[in-house]
């Protein structure tokens, strides 16, 4: 996929004086863009600016919210780059300004460099619904997938002995939004909830688990034969669908449809992100109506040279997923090697991506190149995918304690 990591130069290249390079956002960009650099020797120093003194692995968040340990998605920076000359700072980036290429934190310190690489992902977006932003619980992170964990755990310890009726109430699970990490989340959540049934004494029957979808379909951005698969599958755990239809508004007890209500305690937040806060409304930059940068054919903000938007805030083809943001980090290693080594440069071309998406234990879909294949032959690929990525960025026993949720870590409190 990342046809930019492994290209060869000439080893009698002329290597230019060292430059620096500022990444703010320690996403998918921030990691596969500084270990390629570090990996091809260039020579440039490198500061990371993020807001977490760790990288959360996202594709895996559903599995904290179920009972996983948070280590399995939570690595700290120190163990990725150890050893490696980079500066890792912890900070809040509350403005940047392109003019001159200086980003400020909350810190009120200035950074700048040679190269800017700005890659600060998404973050929810609730649409303006009455209520959800205050009483969801939401996978954004790793914290919020933890409090969502405890919440459920809540749920049952605390209905034990209760009354049917309010039982119902608490074990009613609402999943607004039926794209990836909707289905992930409730394919999961359907074995998780059965086993804390077991454990607490509780009847499996006052469970309920429901997806909510404004389309008329599951992963409408995936061909329909695949949803079918998925839809499916889903209704095979017990889950169930609610399509073409819109969440209005949802308060502590109740969450309301366009043209029906259900009783609920818990609405889950999967329904829709949008560019993170800081990428909004930087003088100087063009936008898209979906709040995306508009980038130049090198990544660049469109007429800022050397200032690079990569990931889920650039307007790119396939913007939005983990194996874009990897696909632009490792680009992006590329330009600024070129620069050093006095190449030219290469031109961006969007990378088309597969999708894996897990549907309880045991299951998934792997659609890639316009081949489906479901069951458990997908599900174990996508172990291997999760395994491979942990690998590219940890030594082998400590990938192997992270993918197994081992390995020590004192990011989480």
């Amino acid at each position: 996929m990342l046809h930019y990591k492994n290209r060869r130069y000439n080893a009698n290249s002329d290597i230019s004086h060292t430059k620096s390079v500022l990444v703010i956002g320690g996403g998918f960009v921030a990691i596969r863009c500084i270990l390629d650099l570090i990996q091809q020797n260039t020579s440039v120093s490198i500061t990371l600016v993020s807001i977490n003194s760790f990288f959360e692995y996202y594709p895996g968040m559903y599995r904290v919210a179920t009972d996983s340990s948070p280590m399995q998605v939570c690595i700290p920076f120190c163990n990725i780059f150890k050893d490696m000359p980079v500066k890792v700072i912890t900070d809040k980036i509350i403005s940047f300004d392109p003019a001159k290429r200086t980003a400020i934190g909350l810190s009120n310190t200035t950074y700048t460099a040679d190269y800017i690489i700005l890659a600060t992902g998404s973050q929810n977006n609730y649409f303006n619904i009455e209520g959800v932003i205050d009483t969801s619980y939401s996978l954004e992170s790793v914290r919020e997938a933890f409090r969502l964990k405890r919440h459920i755990i809540d749920m049952f310890e605390k209905h034990t002995h209760s009354e049917v009726e309010e039982t119902l109430l608490a074990l009613h699970f609402v999943i607004v939004g039926g794209g990836p990490a909707g289905v992930e989340l409730a394919g999961e959540l359907a074995s998780y909830t059965h086993r804390l049934a077991d454990e607490y004494k509780i009847i499996e029957s006052l469970i309920t688990i429901d997806i909510v979808e404004r389309n008329p379909r599951l992963l409408m951005q995936l061909p329909e034969r695949v949803s079918k698969k998925v839809e499916s599958r889903i209704r095979s755990l017990g889950v169930n669908l609610f399509l073409n239809r819109t969440l209005i508004r949802d308060d502590s007890w109740t969450v309301y449809l366009k043209d029906m209500k259900m009783g609920a305690k818990t609405l889950i937040w999967t329904a829709g992100v949008r560019p993170s806060e800081l990428s909004q409304n930087i003088k100087g930059f063009e936008y898209q109506k979906n709040g995306r940068i508009i980038v130049d054919q090198y990544l660049q903000a469109k007429g800022h040279k050397n200032i690079f938007i990569a990931g889920d805030i650039a307007d790119t083809q396939y913007s939005g997923l983990a194996q874009t943001a990897l696909y632009d980090g490792a680009y992006l290693a590329c330009i600024i090697d070129s620069d050093m080594a006095k190449y030219e440069r290469p031109i961006y071309k969007p990378n088309k991506n597969a999708f894996n998406i897990p549907v309880g234990p045991g299951w998934a879909v792997l659609f890639i190149h316009n081949i489906l294949i479901s069951g458990r032959l997908a599900w174990f690929m996508r172990h291997i995918i999760d395994f491979r990525f942990l690998l590219s960025i940890l030594p082998f026993y400590q990938a192997w304690r992270v993918f197994w949720g081992k390995e020590k870590n004192t990011v989480i409190n």
